[in-house]
């Protein structure tokens, strides 16, 4: 009999716990818990022409070449040095460059063994290059092909005037020979006016041709360039003449698949 009581006892007490675990759990319609507000995020709809010019942080290899020293002998103090195409040279001998004019003129005022700081996959590394006198022109070279600028056609994505930012393409910018993503020193997005569309079609890409205009007066500049697009700082407000005021952004949920246009 005393061990039936002691056992509903213990079974009451953990009933109690339980109902008071619940209610701290799944509160009460009277509970004052806080329940936290999503504020609905408005941006202006894109789809018109921007331009976009980009300069590129450091100096991209974009080739390796031979060199023909003055006996005659070809060489590719590149190669030979271990630089590879796709590495940005970030400095020569502790100085930053960023043109390809830079590097030629630091190379051809130390006419000697240069140490380059050199990024290649996101990882900094030391390359000691020994330059070549040219036999063609007499200048010293390392036997590469750099990029430190690009330029082109595409369309705003959005325009947010809760922040005054903007992004665009929805695609990153890439080096073509290298196919990699080039990082951004500084860049303006422009005013633009397409002049030619070739239509795309199955392995081949289409292409915008087209002017810049204003460019003394950009729209905003380029602050970040990834695999999802440009984006950056406007420097005015941007406006779309279908869409006179902002939209809601969807949700994730909200997306249907649908035709292509």
């Amino acid at each position: 009999m005393r061990g039936s009581v002691k056992k509903s006892a213990l079974i009451l007490g953990v009933l109690l716990l339980s109902i008071a675990a619940a209610g701290q759990v799944f509160p009460g319609r009277d509970s004052q818990a806080d329940v936290p507000v999503v504020t609905e995020r408005v941006l202006v709809p894109g789809g018109q022409s921007v331009g976009v010019r980009m300069d590129v942080r450091g100096v991209l290899v974009v080739g390796l070449e031979e060199i023909e020293n003055e006996t005659g002998e070809k060489i590719n103090p590149g190669l030979v040095s271990g630089l590879q195409i796709g590495d940005t040279i970030l400095s020569i001998n502790g100085t930053k460059v960023s043109s390809a004019d830079e590097v030629q003129t630091l190379v051809n005022e130390i006419r000697d063994t240069v140490k380059l700081k050199v990024k290649r996959n996101g990882q900094k590394m030391t390359v000691t290059v020994k330059p070549v006198l040219s036999k063609k022109d007499g200048l010293y070279k390392l036997g590469i092909w750099v990029k430190d600028k690009t330029a082109g056609i595409g369309t705003l994505t959005y325009y947010d005037p809760a922040n005054n930012t903007f992004g665009a393409l929805g695609h990153g910018i890439v080096d073509v020979e290298t196919n990699s993503i080039l990082p951004v020193e500084s860049g303006q997005l422009l005013q633009s006016q397409v002049q030619e569309v070739k239509e795309g079609r199955d392995g081949s890409p289409g292409e915008i041709r087209g002017i810049f205009y204003h460019t003394s007066d950009p729209l905003g500049n380029l602050q970040k360039n990834c695999r999802f697009g440009v984006f950056g700082k406007a420097s005015k407000a941007i406006s779309n003449p279908v869409y006179s005021d902002p939209i809601p952004v969807g949700t994730q949920d909200q997306v249907e698949k649908g035709k292509a246009y």
